[in-house]
């Protein structure tokens, strides 16, 4: 039995960002992947929803076959567009500066959400991976056919697939450290008198 869309309306109106992702997926699901879920606009919260390719849901694009390139082609492009400014100014900036611009304009932008990247090919990987290499270009002054390894390793710049393994797996062990030691804390408050707690 579908739920009452009067009950969905009363009870999520409150809550925009879960109204935008339900409107979210309900526009790649209705996609031309499945074009016999939804065939025409329908009305959920007072939208109107059309069925798209590909949607942006909190910076991420996300597609109809969850292929990522739309978002992956969309990070490359910002990058690119950064790493150019920053190539206008560069004989004006000392080796630090470019580097700390490159930290905030470049890797940012890399490491927004590149956990959802981590099951994709080394093929869509490395289009990311040349954003990086090309960085790395810029602050040490190389030229495009320059060995760009050793730059990397100097930097301390992980390849692109092992950024996205170190990011999950500090994600998985700060939350293990957390649970860790909300037990901790949960053992001695019974030990501590009602006023220290």
């Amino acid at each position: 039995v579908p739920p009452d869309p009067y009950l969905i309306k009363t009870g999520i109106n409150s809550n925009e960002l879960f109204q935008r992702n339900i409107i979210a997926i309900i526009r790649l699901h209705s996609s031309r992947r499945n074009p016999g879920f939804i065939q025409n606009d329908i009305e959920l919260f007072g939208n109107f929803i059309t069925p798209v390719r590909a949607v942006r849901n909190l910076g991420m694009i996300l597609d109809e076959n969850m292929t990522m390139l739309d978002h992956i082609s969309s990070v490359c492009q910002r990058c690119y567009c950064q790493l150019r400014q920053i190539r206008r100014v560069r004989k004006s900036l000392s080796a630090a500066s470019k580097l700390l611009l490159v930290l905030a304009s470049v890797h940012s932008r890399l490491d927004y959400c590149n956990s959802v990247l981590h099951s994709l090919p080394w093929s869509r990987l490395q289009l990311l991976q040349s954003v990086l290499n090309s960085a790395a270009r810029l602050i040490r002054g190389l030229g495009r056919f320059d060995h760009i390894t050793p730059v990397l390793i100097d930097l301390h710049w992980l390849p692109y697939p092992q950024r996205i393994f170190y990011k999950m797996f500090a994600h998985h062990r700060h939350h293990q450290l957390n649970v860790h030691f909300s037990k901790i804390n949960q053992g001695y408050g019974r030990l501590l008198p009602n006023s220290i707690r």
